[in-house]
């Protein structure tokens, strides 16, 4: 097994074995660019780890083509390792976004490595992902180059392990004589559900916030990201707070949940490197949240934003532009601005079940935006439970529509403005009713 000898904390398996370990982590291959490194897990069953190439980002600042190495780009949870990860798992982080390193030369600009390309592979030694079988552990050495338009190298040396106990070790260094504005080595991406985090292992827990804004987590050798409805945690052990050039890890949360560990944005890199251990587990989830059959009007505004409702956050833009929204009475009136997301989430969630939403409204411009059921608080519209029922009566009416939040999610109603300028939408209530099952 490799052994790549991080210095802090437990480094779960990267020893040499004395006498041959049990062949218990598969591979399973999909096609020469895509296959699945699977291990069993003594909490989850097992985990089920997502390796692609010659995939990414194709356009600026991107710098495309070509993508050799390969990459990790999902995490599953499931019962066990024969089981298939697309169709039996529990999704951990899912996104084929950069989970390794990403650079960029901010002279060009140009963002390039993983996921933004520009990589061209030089060796790889170690398991065969086109393979399909058992072994004792996944793990490779891979080497590789990327290179930018304006002539700039930046090697990279890559050590990955997959143990037969589930847990992930990782070794990544990079080397250049470039100037490279933006460096990160080891990321996290999960589901946008990991929305809390702690550096005391778990004594105390902080929210990441759900508008895309950076959150800084300063440089913890130990950080924790949690998902409290399900209970799935995530743990990095890393030992890059203590190399040169380290600033800080940060996290962004939208449609995804992104951590960074981001090393000095300016001059030239010489050899920056971070080594990391990721383990998975599972608590208790929180408690699902108190619900009843409720009828809301529009008439008291938020402490923090008049122009929104109580219990309501606005998401979108989450730059703090002022929303073009009113309480005028028993309305709340939501204009359209062109080219801009103007986008409310209720702060409440409907725990799993059934249920009919309905707003009472009119759209007296035209077609005015619409609502959704959303699995998330962040005011992504990505994959909604259900929607949009779209305001297109210039009379008062009714929208409604039927959603099912499944077990371990929660439900959040999402109301979107038109994106046309000046196109009003008038709700003047909001009624929910549970369903039966």
């Amino acid at each position: 097994m490799l052994a790549l000898g991080i210095g802090i904390g437990p480094t779960l398996g990267g020893q040499q074995a004395s006498t041959p370990l049990p062949a218990t982590v598969r591979i399973a291959p999909v096609n020469g660019d895509l296959a699945y490194a699977l291990a069993p897990h003594p909490a989850l069953g097992a985990v089920a780890l997502r390796f692609q190439r010659n995939t990414g980002g194709s356009g600026f600042p991107n710098l495309g083509a070509p993508w050799e190495a390969w990459r990790m780009t999902a995490v599953y949870a499931l019962a066990d390792v024969e089981g298939d990860p697309a169709t039996a798992g529990t999704v951990l982080g899912a996104d084929v976004g950069a989970w390794d390193y990403a650079f960029q030369i901010a002279a060009i600009p140009e963002y390039g490595g993983s996921w933004h390309g520009g990589e061209t592979l030089v060796s790889y030694t170690g398991t065969d992902l086109s393979q399909a079988g058992f072994v004792p552990a996944f793990e490779f050495d891979q080497q590789s180059v990327i290179r930018f338009s304006n002539g700039t190298e930046i090697a990279i040396s890559r050590q990955f392990s997959l143990s037969g106990q589930g847990a992930v070790q990782e070794a990544i260094a990079a080397s250049s004589a470039g100037v490279v504005s933006t460096r990160t080595l080891g990321m996290l991406i999960m589901h946008p559900d990991f929305c809390r985090f702690s550096t005391d292992g778990g004594a105390s827990w902080s929210d990441i916030p759900g508008d895309d804004s950076i959150c800084a987590i300063a440089k913890p050798f130990d950080l924790v990201l949690r998902n409290p409805i399900t209970g799935h945690t995530v743990r990095q052990v890393t030992n890059a707070p203590s190399q040169p050039q380290f600033t800080r890890i940060s996290a962004r949360r939208l449609a995804r949940t992104k951590t960074y560990n981001e090393f000095d944005t300016a001059g030239v890199i010489g050899t920056i490197a971070a080594e990391r251990v990721l383990t998975f587990g599972l608590t208790e989830p929180d408690p699902p949240p108190a619900w009843a059959p409720f009828a809301e009007s529009f008439t008291n505004a938020s402490a923090s934003n008049p122009a929104a409702p109580a219990g309501w956050t606005r998401t979108h833009p989450s730059s703090g532009v002022p929303g073009p929204a009113a309480l005028p009475g028993e309305s709340w009136i939501i204009t359209g601005v062109n080219g801009q997301a103007n986008r409310w989430v209720r702060d409440a969630p409907l725990p799993p079940g059934t249920y009919q939403i309905a707003f009472d409204y009119s759209a007296p411009d035209g077609t005015a935006g619409a609502f959704q059921v959303m699995n998330v608080n962040t005011g992504s519209t990505v994959g909604p439970l259900a929607g949009p029922a779209s305001f297109t009566s210039a009379a008062p009416a009714t929208a409604s529509l039927t959603v099912t939040v499944p077990e371990g999610q929660q439900g959040y109603i999402v109301v979107n403005a038109s994106n046309t300028t000046g196109r009003r939408t008038i709700i003047t209530a909001l009624r929910a009713l549970a369903l039966p099952a």
